[in-house]
């Protein structure tokens, strides 16, 4: 529930209170004549008209205090007005205070607390009841599809579905100018960036099954690496030459168009994961589709700052123009640069637990986890590295070596626990935005660019996915023994099944929404068409996700299997690293301090 309240509090930020707004204390002061009470037993002074000399005096008065206990107003009984001409005289301040001075106050209608009182019941009523609604619904949806096992609807489809319903309201109350759209926007990325995306990440790199990855870590670094570039390169000419010389669209801009494609090469097979994980699938299945996701977050949001930091533009002629300088610098600094960043901090918070002994108390350890994700965020962010990136690497390394400072094997489900219902409710999150905001598109221009770039997706993902997974076969095959290739072979239900979790999500909709207006005109049309995209292709492909598992026969329900099945195709180089690192450097800095925690005897009674 962490992050359904963050979503509320974020919501307030953009809210339009129908309220007047609340008048500077003192400011009827201006519009009347000043009151003059006398103290008790004394007659009440003829009101004059104020000089200049004294308005002066009663605004510094009133800007130095604005309390209730400014000093009564004086006037100057020797100004002398011509008959007929005097100042009407207000009713003089009705009050208990018999005996002292009554202060100048604010009208009671106007008090801040009236004014706050009314904004808590707008946001109530419009907000927060709607939104709540929201979430319930998904939870008891998603509880409903898994009883019955409706697998063509995955949860996450059908909360994005629902929250279509909840931007319909919100559309709503910008229509009677309750909510700024335009800050509506900024709050979206806000949550999205610093709220809902690192505890995402986290988990990711907390879950990951760490010898499979191992295992695979070279070929998933070929779709993720050279994947990535080859779909960067195919959409962003393909929607320039739809767009420059067809006429299909408005972008025009070359490095809008590869801006474009790097953000939307980034995939997020959130809901083909969650199927994979729910009928057990294959593990080289399983793990080539997360880790080419994961690493691939991180090569499309390098990336997309490549082109929207401005080291290549678009010339006079319409051409590239690349600073090959200042791109190796920014892919140094930003890629490796927030994987050391990363490392170093998962370290050093993993060295934290062994001091702390945090991990006897199951509670404590819990929040402490999900606290390290936000740390590492922000401090990535505050020194213009990726927080995505170092999040991930500062997740793995803490998923490694955390454990082994739980008291027990219980207090670890707990915490795994706790991480996953965090990242579910961030998940839905992200969702309920993606669908609050399709409902507020208004422009047919990003909806019909979405649906023209959908098919381009598809034709992009099939080149990169199958000839690369052809050359992991041909080095599988030359570097693996016979028997170990037969596992480890990427056959042809495993190339479709990667290419059909071309999947987008949040990193796609962050990056869009971080495009700079200042080079690109076209920023609204491009976050327009991912919401489009990332709608269509989550009910899409994470609908039929089970439907074509069954029918290209890939292994379900695979169960208690060795888990270095995959480990052992590594070869003895990789064995050696992987260990040496774990042994000479993480192991003895990170490992628990054996402390037996045994219960004292009672002593006997004599």
């Amino acid at each position: 529930m962490r992050g359904l309240f963050l979503i509320v509090a974020g919501a307030l930020a953009f809210v339009k209170t129908p309220v007047a707004a609340v008048e500077p204390a003192g400011a009827k002061i201006w519009h009347t004549a000043p009151k003059i009470v006398a103290d008790a037993g004394e007659s009440k002074q003829n009101v004059s008209e104020p000089s200049t000399k004294l308005a002066e005096d009663m605004h510094q008065e009133d800007s130095k205090t604005r309390t209730t206990s400014q000093a009564p107003v004086t006037a100057h009984p020797t100004t002398k007005y011509p008959p007929g001409h005097e100042p009407d005289r207000p009713e003089p301040r009705r009050d208990d205070m018999r005996g002292k001075k009554a202060p100048t106050t604010v009208d009671r209608h106007q008090a801040s607390g009236e004014h706050g009182k009314k904004t808590v019941h707008f946001v109530a009523a419009n907000l927060v009841l709607p939104l709540a609604v929201v979430f319930g619904a998904c939870v008891i949806i998603g509880a409903v599809l898994h009883r019955l096992e409706v697998n063509f609807l995955p949860e996450s489809a059908a909360t994005l579905l629902i929250a279509v319903l909840f931007g319909l309201s919100v559309r709503a109350l910008i229509q009677q100018h309750m909510v700024n759209p335009e800050n509506f926007v900024f709050v979206n990325s806000v949550i999205l960036n610093l709220f809902l995306l690192p505890i995402i990440i986290f988990c990711s790199g907390w879950f990951l099954q760490r010898k499979h990855f191992a295992a695979e870590f070279y070929y998933i670094l070929i779709f993720a690496l050279a994947g990535t570039v080859i779909s960067v390169l195919i959409i962003g000419y393909v929607v320039n030459y739809t767009g420059a010389t067809l006429g299909w669209h408005s972008m025009v801009s070359l490095q809008s168009a590869f801006a474009f494609a790097a953000l939307i090469s980034a995939v997020d097979p959130v809901a083909s994961l969650a199927t994979y994980s729910s009928l057990n699938v294959d593990p080289l299945l399983n793990i080539l589709v997360f880790g080419e996701s994961t690493i691939n977050d991180a090569v499309a949001i390098v990336l997309f700052n490549v082109f929207n930091e401005g080291a290549i533009e678009t010339n006079a002629d319409g051409h590239l123009v690349v600073d090959y300088v200042a791109v190796a610098q920014q892919v140094a600094v930003l890629l490796f640069g927030s994987i050391l960043l990363g490392f170093l901090l998962g370290f050093f918070l993993t060295f934290v637990i062994r001091v702390s002994k945090i991990g006897h108390t199951t509670m404590l350890m819990a929040f402490y986890l999900w606290a390290s994700a936000y740390t590492m965020f922000a401090a990535a962010e505050s020194i213009h590295l990726s927080g995505i990136i170092c999040v991930l690497m500062g997740g793995i390394v803490m998923g490694a070596y955390s454990r082994q400072h739980f008291k027990d094997e219980a207090t670890g489900e707990k915490v795994d626990f706790y991480l996953e219902a965090c990242s579910k409710v961030a998940d839905f999150g992200v969702f309920i935005i993606v669908g609050a905001s399709v409902a507020l598109i208004q422009s047919t221009r990003g909806f019909l660019f979405g649906i023209v770039v959908i098919p381009l997706l598809f034709v992009a993902r099939a080149c990169s996915v199958y000839p690369l997974a052809g050359v992991c076969n041909a080095i599988k095959w030359s570097s693996l023994k016979s028997e170990d290739y037969e596992v480890q072979k990427i056959g042809w239900s495993h190339m479709f099944m990667m290419w059909h979790a071309g999947l987008r999500g949040g990193i796609a909709l962050v990056l869009a929404l971080e495009i700079k207006e200042t080079w690109c005109p076209d920023k609204a049309l491009i976050v327009n068409a991912t919401f489009v995209v990332i709608t269509i292709l989550l009910i899409g492909l994470g609908g039929s996700t089970k439907f074509f598992l069954s029918t290209l026969g890939v292994r379900m329900g695979v169960e208690n299997e060795d888990p270095d099945m995959l480990y052992k195709g590594v070869s003895k180089y990789e064995a050696r690293l992987f260990d040496g690192l774990h042994t000479y450097i993480m192991e003895p800095a990170l490992r628990a301090d054996e402390e037996p925690h045994e219960e004292t005897a009672p002593a006997s009674s004599a």
